[in-house]
């Protein structure tokens, strides 16, 4: 089985015969233009780290470009934790009033939720 995932220019083959994998490989490099930067290191905001016996999806660094984008580097980790039952509402006089703003943080939040399935509740509660 040879698995290709797609997007936009960003190719990801695998599958469970390393063989069936090099010709596809070798037949795609034939047709395109491409490069084969080898083993999978980091593939859409994903951060792979692969073993003998598993494999690791990491966004650390995902994450350190957020915190950057929303001048966020020296805040502080804490543990949070949110009610079923919480409201959440957007007042004109919120801080976070800013309706772009707050759609753009919650899109690159829900991103995460991939690696961190704990603040999945959360971010689907705030979007």
């Amino acid at each position: 089985m040879v698995l290709i995932l797609l997007y936009v220019d960003d190719l990801l083959i695998t599958g469970n015969n390393d063989e069936i994998i090099q010709e596809c490989i070798s037949k795609l490099k034939a047709t395109f233009e491409m490069i084969d930067l080898g083993l999978l290191h980091y593939y859409l905001g994903m951060q792979v780290y692969q073993y003998k016996d598993c494999t690791f999806l990491g966004q650390s660094k995902y994450i350190s470009n957020i915190l950057q984008k929303f001048g966020m580097e020296e805040c502080r980790y804490a543990m949070i934790s949110i009610s079923p039952r919480i409201i959440v509402s957007l007042s004109s006089n919120s801080q976070l009033a800013d309706a772009i703003a707050c759609k753009q943080l919650i899109g690159i939040l829900l991103y995460l939720t991939i690696s961190r399935p704990d603040i999945t509740f959360a971010m689907n509660l705030m979007a």
